[in-house]
């Protein structure tokens, strides 16, 4: 009995506290949260293209730069064509005839033979929906009668079959006749030139003059089935006078 009335007497124990809804747990703040980012230097941003900081550094006697700030300059001329690029891209999407347009020919020539953006230029070309990209390529490719690694590239890709399904008919037949080997073949792209071909095809056509070529010792005529025709001769007028685009 004596202890029960104890337990009785004995006080509840108090309940425990209640977080309040409102109350919010407040995040432990990080270290990287309250630094500042750092500031960039000089060079790095000269190297992303910022015009005041690149002034700066050409402002500068040459004698006078680090290695660093010279490879700063460097990267800030690759952005600068990067920009090019994507503005003429831009440009020829919105309006494929500036793609025709002598000066932006010139321009694309001039990206293409450089050789820190000259594959990234030729990739462009290669993207571009319709004619107009194989149409630059070949141009890319033709302007010059020097092998260099800008116009093996701008020929394999002409050729790739994703690239040349959107030349036009008159580029095509200057590329078939460039790589036809079968006499009588030959002959029906002839006629094929006389009606569709442009300037493009000058170069292939008169080469089938030459009557020599073949065999074992290369001295026989590849082409003798068309010596009996007309075919070189109109098919050479006829193209002669049309211009490409």
């Amino acid at each position: 009995m004596a202890i029960a009335m104890v337990l009785l007497r004995s006080p509840a124990p108090a309940p425990a506290p209640v977080a309040s809804a409102s109350a919010k747990p407040q995040p432990r703040p990080s270290a990287s949260a309250s630094a500042a980012p750092p500031e960039l230097t000089l060079e790095q941003r000269a190297a992303k293209g910022d015009k005041d900081a690149v002034a700066g550094l050409q402002k500068m006697p040459r004698e006078q730069r680090t290695a660093e700030q010279v490879l700063a300059l460097a990267s800030a001329r690759r952005v600068d064509k990067e920009k090019q690029i994507d503005e003429l891209d831009h440009k020829i999407k919105l309006v494929q005839k500036l793609g025709r347009d002598r000066a932006t020919k010139k321009k694309i020539e001039g990206l293409a033979d450089d050789r820190e953006v000259g594959n990234d230029m030729l990739a462009t070309l290669a993207k571009l929906p319709g004619p107009v990209g194989p149409d630059l390529l070949y141009t890319v490719w033709a302007h010059t009668h020097r092998t260099t690694s800008t116009t093996e590239l701008a020929e394999q890709l002409l050729y790739s079959k994703d690239v040349r399904s959107k030349a036009s008919e008159a580029l095509q037949l200057a590329l078939d006749l460039r790589n036809e080997t079968d006499c009588a073949k030959m002959a029906k792209l002839l006629e094929r030139a006389k009606d569709k071909g442009d300037r493009r095809s000058v170069v292939p056509i008169v080469r089938l003059n030459a009557k020599h070529g073949c065999g074992p010792k290369k001295r026989a005529d590849c082409w003798a089935c068309l010596r009996k025709t007309r075919l070189v001769k109109d098919a050479f007028k006829e193209v002669s006078r049309r211009s490409p685009p």
